[in-house]
């Protein structure tokens, strides 16, 4: 779960953790999060109290998922600017994420 935290916030990257002794994830790394793992492992750091790490989490679902669980819309620029590539690219111009 630490290690899923870590990655969707961006506090490590993937190759950060692969480097570490333990690289168990609540969720495929190579693969953008779903509504439903998300919201299971906000449920599981509430279970053990680490409100923090609710609280960040519930940032990012409420940045990158509607009320039903659909994700918001990707750029609908007709051509994107990107000057930084990262795991999470976004639209220089309109700030929003490009599912690539």
């Amino acid at each position: 779960m630490v290690n899923s935290f870590n990655l969707i916030t961006e506090r490590n990257t993937l190759e950060e953790i692969q480097e570490s002794n333990i690289t168990l994830f609540a969720h495929s790394p190579e693969d953008d999060i779903t509504y439903e793992t998300l919201k299971m492992i906000i449920d599981y750091f509430e279970s053990i109290e680490m409100y923090e790490y609710c609280s960040d989490l519930i940032e990012y679902l409420n940045l990158n998922f509607k009320e039903n669980g659909t994700r918001i819309g990707s750029c609908e620029c007709k051509y994107p600017v990107i000057k930084r590539y990262s795991r999470k690219v976004s639209c220089d111009f309109c700030n929003k994420r490009l599912f690539l």
